[in-house]
């Protein structure tokens, strides 16, 4: 789909956004920004904030401005700095230990209870970088300019991110099989081909 920007020489077409849940892929950190730096209308930022760019099946870009805060909100909803984290690291958002995130790497974890916080040798999960995917779903809204662009609200596990770990394992080592595809070798003898169900 072409769309034309104020570079080209013409107006931007926005997408046509739902509350459906988008597949995306990060495109590009544009920024984070330290605690205390000048933020929205120059007022200082509580908490480190990273501005994202998700880029859509469909080549849509969705801007996301995200508070460096794992935590739980008041109403017991995620934030979207734990939200992404959960999502990429496929584990429930209240189930996921104590969540903590680098403001500097992106890099994240969870540590169980009974850790010592604040450590740095707290385990790595992950880290938010270009080239992650996750599904997000939000509010469409417009803006002063007259384009509609998405507010991103939740976020969840890629529809294929567990699988395609799974299947990237069975890539590795496929079981040979018998001439008649009814038999695998698993390594010490032969079965019934699980392929086959």
């Amino acid at each position: 789909m072409a769309r034309k920007t104020q570079s080209t020489g013409g107006d931007y077409e926005s997408p046509a956004w739902t509350d459906d849940w988008y597949s995306v892929t990060l495109k590009e950190i544009v920024s984070i920004q330290p605690e205390g730096s000048s933020g929205y209308n120059g007022k200082a930022l509580k908490h480190a904030r990273a501005e994202l760019v998700w880029t859509t099946e469909d080549d849509d870009w969705i801007r996301d401005w995200v508070s460096l805060t794992p935590s739980l909100m008041p109403d017991k909803t995620p934030t979207a700095c734990l939200g992404i984290m959960c999502a990429l690291a496929g584990k429930d958002p209240y189930q996921a230990g104590q969540p903590w995130v680098d403001d500097h790497t992106l890099e994240f974890g969870f540590e169980q209870p009974g850790g010592e916080p604040n450590s740095r040798n707290w385990p790595v999960a992950g880290r938010i970088e270009n080239g992650v995917r996750l599904q997000l779903r939000g509010t469409p809204k417009p803006t002063n300019q007259g384009r509609i662009v998405l507010n991103p609200e939740k976020y969840k596990t890629a529809a294929n991110g567990v699988q395609r770990a799974a299947q990237a394992i069975a890539d590795v080592a496929p079981m040979p099989v018998s001439e008649d595809g009814q038999w695998a070798w698993n390594g010490s003898q032969w079965i019934p081909n699980p392929a086959r169900g």
